[in-house]
C-alpha cells in the first residue's frame, strides 16, 4: 500500500504577512507624546552653558555631594577655566549635531509616517539612506505648507488657529525652513568633525594663538584664521567623495557661540512640533514659538563675523612616497565661511525685536479625542484612554 504523504504546510508568501493592527496607532501616539524631547535637548544646553559661569558661583555646586542610585560623588574643585573652554567647545559640536540630526528624522517621520510618527522614527536606522534623504530635501528646498503644518500646525493662521497675522505666520515658516536647510547641511558637510568628537575623542584642540593665512614674497599677507582649532584625520577629502586620494588632516575653527545659538533655536522648533502633535493627536492645547530669519540669521553669521575667520576649515593630503622615495605633491582644500551681503542680511537686526515669542496653540474641534472606555489595551504603558479595542 502506497504511503500516503503528508500534506506540506502551506508557506506565508510577503504579500500575506502581518501587518500591525492600526488600533495600535492611537495607543503609540498617546505614550510617544506624554514626553517631550525637546526638554532633554534644553537641558543639555543649560548644563552646557553653566560651564562657563564664574569660578565662585560654580564652587558650591562642586563642593556638593552627590548620589545617582548607589553611585556616590563626594565634592571636588571646579575645573579650571581653561578646561572648561576646551569642554565646551568639543561638547557645543555634540550638540548642535543631536539637535539638528533630531529636527530632521522628527520632521521626515511627521510628513512621511503622519498615522504613527514614532513607527517613522523606529524605521529610519539606515544612515547611508537618511542622508540620501537629506540631500535630496536639501536641494529641492523643504516645502512650504509641509513645513508650516508640522511646525505651526496649519497652512496659514485661520488654519492653525494662531492669533498672529500673514507676515508673521510666513516669516515663522521660513525661519523653520531655514532651521532645516542649516541641519541638513550640517549633517551632510560635517560629519567628519563630527565622528572624530563623537567617536573616540580623536579630535586635538590647537592653543588659542594659532594663526594661519597666505603671504606673498613681497611680503604682503592675507589672514585666513585667528584663535583655537580642531585637528582631526579622515580618509576621503570630503564626505562623499569618490576617486580622491585618501588620508587627509583637516583643521576646523569652533564657534561654539554659533553652535549652542543654533542648538537654541533648534530646541524651539523641536519643542512647537511636539505641542502641534500632541494637538493633533492628544487634542492638547499647547503653545508654539514663532522664530523670526533676522534671529536664525544672527545665530548663524553673526558669531562668523565676530570671530573674524574667513575660513570654516582647512583640509590638506597627508603627505605621501613615490616608490622611488620622493615626496609627492598634495591637495589642499579651503571651505569658506558664507556670510551674506548687506540686501540679505543686516547684523544685529534680531536685537531691535523679539527672537522667538510664545503663541497659543488651542486645540479645534477636528483634534478632540475620543476617549474609550474598554478594558482591554495592547500596550502596557499606553494610557487607558487610548484604548481602540
Amino acid at each position: 500500500m502506497a504511503k500516503r504523504s503528508k500534506p506540506r504546510k502551506a508557506q506565508r508568501t510577503a504579500s500575506s504577512r502581518p501587518v500591525l493592527a492600526r488600533e495600535l496607532f492611537t495607543e503609540l501616539n498617546a505614550t510617544f507624546y506624554q514626553d517631550d524631547p525637546s526638554e532633554y535637548l534644553l537641558t543639555k544646553i543649560e548644563a552646557l552653558t553653566l560651564m562657563l559661569a564664574p569660578d565662585e558661583a560654580l564652587a558650591p555646586a562642586y563642593a556638593a555631594e552627590r548620589q545617582i542610585g548607589i553611585a556616590r560623588f563626594g565634592g571636588m574643585p571646579v575645573r579650571s577655566r581653561i578646561t572648561r573652554e576646551r569642554y565646551v567647545r568639543t561638547e557645543c559640536i555634540l550638540v548642535l549635531h543631536h539637535t539638528c540630526e533630531t529636527l530632521l528624522r522628527l520632521y521626515f517621520a511627521h510628513t512621511e509616517k503622519p498615522d504613527c510618527p514614532w513607527l517613522g522614527m523606529a524605521a529610519s536606522v539606515n544612515f547611508a539612506e537618511f542622508k540620501d534623504k537629506v540631500a535630496r530635501a536639501l536641494d529641492t528646498g523643504f516645502e512650504r505648507d509641509a513645513v508650516a503644518l508640522v511646525f505651526l500646525g496649519g497652512i496659514d493662521p485661520r488654519d492653525a488657529v494662531l492669533r498672529v497675522d500673514d507676515h508673521q505666520f510666513d516669516d515663522g515658516v521660513r525661519a523653520f525652513q531655514a532651521l532645516l536647510a542649516i541641519a541638513a547641511e550640517t549633517v551632510l558637510s560635517e560629519s567628519f568633525l563630527y565622528n572624530a568628537a563623537k567617536h573616540g575623542l580623536t579630535i586635538v584642540q590647537s592653543e588659542d594663538s594659532t594663526r594661519f593665512g597666505f603671504s606673498s614674497p613681497d611680503g604682503e599677507g592675507m589672514p585666513l584664521h585667528s584663535g583655537p582649532q580642531f585637528a582631526y584625520l579622515h580618509k576621503p577629502q570630503y564626505p562623499g567623495a569618490q576617486g580622491q586620494p585618501e588620508w587627509h588632516m583637516s583643521m576646523t575653527g569652533p564657534l561654539p557661540d554659533r553652535d549652542i545659538a543654533v542648538s537654541l533655536l533648534i530646541q524651539r522648533a523641536m519643542a512647537s512640533l511636539w505641542n502641534v502633535a500632541r494637538r493633533r493627536y492628544l487634542g492638547q492645547s499647547g503653545e508654539v514659538f514663532l522664530i523670526s530669519t533676522t534671529a536664525v540669521d544672527d545665530a548663524v553669521f553673526g558669531a562668523v563675523v565676530e570671530a573674524g575667520q574667513h575660513v570654516r576649515t582647512y583640509t590638506l593630503e597627508l603627505p605621501k612616497k613615490d616608490n622611488d622615495g620622493n615626496f609627492l605633491a598634495t591637495d589642499h582644500r579651503f571651505t569658506a565661511q558664507r556670510i551674506p551681503d548687506d540686501a540679505v542680511w543686516k547684523p544685529g537686526a534680531s536685537a531691535t525685536s523679539p527672537t522667538w515669542k510664545r503663541v497659543d496653540l488651542p486645540a479645534r474641534q477636528r483634534d478632540r479625542q475620543i476617549v474609550s472606555t474598554s478594558k482591554r489595551r495592547l500596550l502596557p504603558i499606553s494610557p487607558t484612554w487610548s484604548s481602540r479595542v
